[in-house]
């Protein structure tokens, strides 16, 4: 034998585990192996294998092994697994694809390379059907099935590139250079201290997060949003990411684009995205690429795109233009890794299409993340005697349990753990970490070392540098690093205004600020001019708000300033602190701030209001107020729109967004705040002031102490209630699939325990009377899809269950279905539908218009699904107009 067969079934093998992903990995890989017999005739195969010269053998077996091989395996195992048979073809494509990849791989003859592309393509197709004939569609990963439908155009593309190209040599060579330099630029983790800053490898510090919702980030076809809370270390983990993928021998190049970097050029628009990764080759790591070769790394399998800080992308349109930048670039390239990092806070105002991209959330460092991160943090200490450290460690890990939500964040862990170091003292809330931090480093550090100041606007320094960053956070180019020149001459004019000779102190000021690890650090050199910024976005914005609070002496001015910020969601964590270090400089001035804020009657500034009272203790008074405007903002919304509310990262199932505010106040108050919340919450639903059932199913819901309400009739149906007619002709057939959790567990929806058999009194002529289409958009049904609890089972022949699966299989799920009926109905897909429709109707007794409606909706006449763009259009039952 050739062993061409072994070679293909091993790269089929591969391909189908990528395809599942990590779970049950190797056991399918057993498994495939074994099934992988000869593809083509072997005298064929052995007369081609044969007739190669000794080099010619060896580079056929590096081809073989490729990225560039796999990513034919790959589009033609997902083509076979997910394909609509309406779709063009996309086996001659590939084919081609494997012809051009001999030609400059192997260097055949021109008259040998059709009978070698053959020879291989068919050994690598026919261990493909092998393969896939063991993976179970349902455990595909929905974002890697929607890239099927862009297959064969991204193969046509290949195919036109390596018909181009003379020869891949330079773009391997290219691509390794890359690589070093990532891995170099990459490859070490910053041990932050208050006065030095160095790096370490990162096996010495770095402990993983926990990802929610998220794993093998960078497996082909896998696309990604990571969402987590200022400092959570989204760009962390994204830098060591691109380390591993650069060091790992399989030869891939990470693309990491810090995206706060081209914020001016993605405003003006009129580039492609593919024209931003091939600038990043150029700044930051002097590389010029070969024309076509980012492309060619694309598309053949050898590329990863991290894009890091989509909330740095401060103006909602540049968001907007972004989003729909990244996901035409996935229909270009369906099968190229791409991992993007975002605030949760604000990520919903230009969210990517939840259809393309699995969202997740990287969580707070739990007890043990916290202690062995602390461990390595202080056995790094060179500040510390190295026989203390250990010692000085566990100290830290007992008294900062007081402040244990501080520290779940790996930022103000890092922070604490250095200010512990130095002082033995620990903050209480977020704005006294940082301004403590401000005081050791502006203040005390240097005379702590006998190091002089800058004596003469050593006052004004701290005043300087929160101008600096309101100059920043408010730029065209949010956050982005500025020239020294820049800096020098903003200062100049602000340390003018208040009588220093200042164009000395500006430049004093810098070379003062210059290195420290929280304030001013280089960037890098452009045009031969230094470039300074802020180490982290996180003290960009305590700066910020410093200087926002120093500059309006009274609440009207500074809610005036903050009030923008909360609306359009670009502050970050500027109106916190402010409200924090308001509340510190003035007398109840927390409270004064917080009734202006809750007279404001929008969801973003409601909200920040509701989550304000985890952190800070205003008086009775402006924690009512609070409450009235969570109560104004929920009770909008009738009980029937209350059955679904989409976002990004979530489903919240019987809820309206507008309901959040109220929901933190309850859940997430203080415990200074709680019993002020409770109490203030009944009176004001107990008020009479709005509509009665909205408030009892307010109060139902939000289970307030002490509360007895009567559920709705509707409610109790969903509950368990056996006749489920009621609720059809109440709310429609979309009710029936909606689910929702109860704990830690997920109660199935009405339709799953119909199809599992649960009788439920349902009269299935509602469903066929009832407007279509029964689910009315896609969005959240999406979403509903991926947290179904377990595979469906149909457990008797009749209408009811043929008209409630038909939305399931609509969308493209599978389930294990009853034997005589799951034969066809569990994999029904395109024109494979009309045909197994009609074998199972022949043989069921149905009356005429069941079958009249199955038949219709196999034919495609008739939609149970249709998508919604945009924003969510309310559902409205036909009872109720």
């Amino acid at each position: 034998m050739s062993g061409l067969e072994a070679a293909a079934g091993r790269t089929a093998a591969t391909v189908a585990g990528k395809i599942v992903g990590r779970l049950g990995q190797e056991r399918q890989h057993r498994v495939l192996r074994d099934v992988v017999r000869a593809a083509v005739p072997s005298q064929v195969a052995d007369d081609f294998v044969a007739a190669l010269d000794g080099r010619q053998a060896e580079a056929l077996n590096r081809y073989l092994a490729s990225p560039d091989f796999e990513e034919v395996a790959l589009q033609l195992a997902l083509w076979r697994l997910l394909r609509d048979r309406t779709t063009q073809d996309i086996e001659p494509t590939l084919r081609e694809e494997v012809r051009l990849g001999l030609r400059h791989a192997v260097g055949l003859a021109r008259e040998r390379l059709t009978t070698g592309a053959d020879v291989v393509f068919d050994a690598l197709r026919v261990a493909v059907e092998g393969s896939v004939r063991h993976v179970d569609r349902s455990r595909i990963d929905q974002v890697t099935a929607t890239s099927a439908a862009h297959l064969a155009a991204n193969a046509a593309g290949n195919t036109r590139l390596l018909a181009r190209v003379g020869s891949l040599a330079t773009f391997h060579a290219f691509a390794e250079r890359l690589r070093a330099q990532v891995a170099r630029a990459h490859a070490e983790i910053r041990l932050p201290h208050l006065g030095v800053s160095r790096s370490v490898p990162y096996h010495l510090l770095y402990v993983e997060p926990a990802l929610s919702g998220l794993e093998d980030l960078a497996l082909p076809g896998r696309r990604s949003v990571v969402l987590g809370d200022p400092g959570a270390g989204k760009s962390t983990l994204v830098a060591k990411l691109a380390w591993e993928i650069a060091s790992d021998p399989a030869g891939r190049v990470p693309f990491l684009l810090v995206l706060r970097d081209f914020t001016t050029s993605l405003r003006e628009g009129g580039r492609t995205l593919v024209s931003y990764l091939e600038s990043l080759c150029g700044d930051p790591y002097n590389l010029t690429p070969p024309p076509d070769a980012v492309k060619y790394l694309l598309r053949n399998g050898r590329a990863v795109v991290l894009l890091d800080g989509v909330d740095e992308l401060v103006d909602p349109a540049v968001r907007q233009r972004f989003a729909r930048l990244v996901e035409s670039f996935t229909d270009l390239y369906p099968l190229v890794p791409i991992v993007v990092t975002a605030r949760k806070i604000g990520y919903e105002t230009a969210a990517l299409d939840p259809r393309a991209f699995r969202t997740g959330l990287i969580e707070k460092f739990d007890g043990d993340r916290v202690r062995r991160y602390v461990l390595c943090w202080f056995a790094l200490d060179s500040s510390t005697p190295e026989h203390e450290r250990t010692q000085l460690a566990h100290a830290f890990l007992g008294e900062s349990a007081a402040v244990s939500e501080l520290r779940s964040n790996p930022l103000l862990l890092a922070l604490l753990c250095a200010m512990f170091s130095s002082e033995h003292y620990l903050p209480a809330n977020l704005a006294q970490v940082y301004e403590k931090c401000a005081l050791l480093l502006f203040e005390q550090w240097d005379r702590m070392r006998g190091l002089p100041m800058p004596t003469r606007f050593e006052s004004y320094l701290r005043g300087a540098v929160g101008y600096l960053a309101w100059r920043q956070l408010t730029a065209e180019n949010s956050g982005a690093a500025w020239s020294r020149g820049r800096i020098v001459g903003m200062l100049t004019e602000y340390l003018e205004r208040k009588g220093f000779d200042p164009e000395e102190s500006a430049t004093r000021f810098v070379d003062f600020c210059t290195g420290r690890p929280w304030v001013l650090s280089d960037t890098g050199i452009d045009r031969s001019e230094p470039q300074y910024g802020f180490t982290h976005r996180t003290f960009l914005e305590f700066f910020a708000a410093d200087h926002l609070v120093r500059t309006n002496r009274t609440a009207e001015p500074l809610w005036a300033a903050l009030r923008p910020m909360l609306l359009t969601g670009a502050g970050g964590l500027v109106p916190q602190i402010a409200l924090q270090l308001y509340d510190q400089k003035h007398e109840d001035g927390g409270s004064e701030l917080l009734r202006l804020i809750a007279a404001e009657d929008q969801f973003s500034v409601t909200w920040f209001a509701a989550h304000s009272l985890r952190y800070a203790q205003p008086n009775p008074t402006a924690v009512r107020s609070v409450v009235e405007a969570a109560v104004r903002l929920a009770v909008r919304h009738t009980v029937e729109s209350r059955f679904h509310y989409w976002r990004p990262w979530d489903v919240v199932y019987f809820k309206a967004r507008d309901d959040t505010p109220l929901e933190t106040l309850v859940f997430d108050s203080s415990a200074a705040n709680r019993a002020v919340v409770l109490k203030s919450i009944s009176a004001e639903l107990a008020s009479g002031r709005y509509d009665q059932p909205v408030a009892d199913w307010l109060r139902t819901s939000l289970r307030l102490p002490g509360e007895v309400v009567r559920p709705q009739p509707w409610a109790t149906v969903l509950f368990g209630a056996a006749d489920l007619s009621p609720l059809v002709e109440e709310f429609g057939p979309h009710a029936l699939y909606l689910s929702f959790w109860s704990g830690r567990d997920q109660v199935p929806s009405l339709a799953e325990r119909v199809l599992m058999g649960r009788p439920m009194g349902l009269d299935p002529k509602l469903l066929l009377n009832a407007p279509l289409p029964w689910i009315p958009g896609d969005r959240w049904w999406g979403e509903l899809l991926t947290a179904t609890p377990s595979p469906l089972v149909v457990k008797e022949h009749r209408p009811l269950s043929f008209l409630v699966a038909l939305p399931y299989l609509e969308s493209g799920m599978t389930f294990k279905a009853h034997p005589t009926v799951g034969r066809h109905w569990g994999y029904l897909l395109g024109e494979a539908r009309k045909a197994a429709v009609d074998v199972d109707l022949r043989g069921m007794a149905l009356p005429g218009e069941f079958r009249d409606f199955l038949r219709a909706w196999s034919r495609g006449e008739v939609s149970v699904i249709t998508p919604v763009t945009g924003a969510e259009r309310p559902y409205r039952s036909r009872r109720r107009g």
